[in-house]
């Protein structure tokens, strides 16, 4: 009999290592000009993704509450959309990098691992739970309403 599967680093979800890169380039959202890391494009380079795949994992931190998706200047271009951490956020990061520091890796490695079926799994199931919950919400206003027409 086996024990239980070891996560590698490689496996540190998406949204983690999002989060990582994100709060390395923290920053006040009443700067006049944002660092490009903090766009869509910005993210996807940071860890090796496409841009098109990133808009999933960004929907996901906004809907957490972990960040805030906003226009901005970023370094003297027009106005784009950058993520700006909240303060559950932070604390969403700091757990993450303890994860990592529990690894015995670096945040650096982390964040440049290349995607595993592992990870995204865990986008997968994280956002099935969200869609389960706003279902479930939306079965009991539906109820609420049958019963009200009664």
């Amino acid at each position: 009999m086996s024990g239980p599967k070891q996560i590698t680093l490689k496996q540190v979800p998406i949204y983690d290592r999002a989060l990582l890169h994100l709060v390395r380039h923290d920053h006040a959202r009443s700067e006049a000009v944002h660092p490009y890391e903090i766009t869509a494009d910005g993210l996807a380079d940071a860890i090796g993704r496409r841009r098109s795949d990133i808009y999933g994992v960004i929907i996901y931190l906004v809907e957490q509450g972990w960040v805030e998706y906003e226009r901005h200047r970023v370094a003297n271009k027009r106005r784009v959309k950058t993520m700006t951490l909240t303060p559950a956020g932070r604390a969403e990061a700091a757990r993450a990098a303890r994860v990592v520091s529990d690894l015995d890796g670096s945040i650096e490695d982390v964040i440049r691992a290349p995607p595993t079926m592992y990870s995204d799994a865990n986008v997968l199931l994280n956002r099935c739970k969200v869609l389960q919950d706003q279902l479930d919400e939306l079965r009991r206003q539906v109820e609420s309403y049958m019963e009200g027409s009664r």
